[in-house]
């Protein structure tokens, strides 16, 4: 019998190793979803299991709060670079509100905007989560932005020295 790569007293409900590697990066409650896109540096994929569609995004929080208020940049994935590749939607104050700005890149008619819209708003206020949305980290720390590697911060989303910043 070989080691497992992940400890299974560390699998957040899947009740074996292959389980929880196969749901590796799948954020399943809202509570996991607004912790991930609030963390700092969130990049993530929205799914929809009946089209197939998707939309990758990056949340960052703004560095310089001079002003007392907690700004969030929305943007969206829109060339091949998954690193460079994204454009401004919005902004988040305070955990709250979505706010399109006189830079957003996007129309709200976008089928990419609306998908975003519909899936903070149902967030924002808690409401049962789609069971034909997915939702999924894209491999990288939530806070920091830094590619995981260790199987168990692959699950959460975080790495080791930012699990303990949270």
């Amino acid at each position: 019998m070989g080691t497992s790569l992940i400890d299974t007293s560390f699998n957040f409900g899947y009740n074996t190793p292959a389980a929880c590697l196969a749901m590796a990066g799948r954020l399943t409650t809202w509570d996991a979803v607004r912790k991930f896109i609030f963390a700092g540096n969130a990049y993530f994929t929205l799914r929809s299991m009946k089209t197939g569609t998707r939309f990758t995004y990056r949340v960052r929080v703004r560095q310089n709060n001079d002003d007392g208020k907690l700004i969030h940049f929305v943007s969206l994935l829109r060339g091949p670079n998954n690193d460079e590749d994204y454009a401004y939607m919005g902004c988040i104050v305070n955990m709250t509100d979505f706010h399109m700005t006189d830079k957003s890149r996007l129309s709200q008619k976008a089928m990419s905007m609306t998908a975003w819209m519909w899936m903070y708003a149902l967030m924002l206020h808690d409401q049962p989560m789609p069971a034909l949305l997915e939702i999924w980290h894209e491999g990288r720390c939530g806070r920091c932005g830094k590619r995981l590697t260790v199987p168990e911060s692959v699950v959460t989303g975080y790495g080791s020295e930012c699990t303990l910043m949270l």
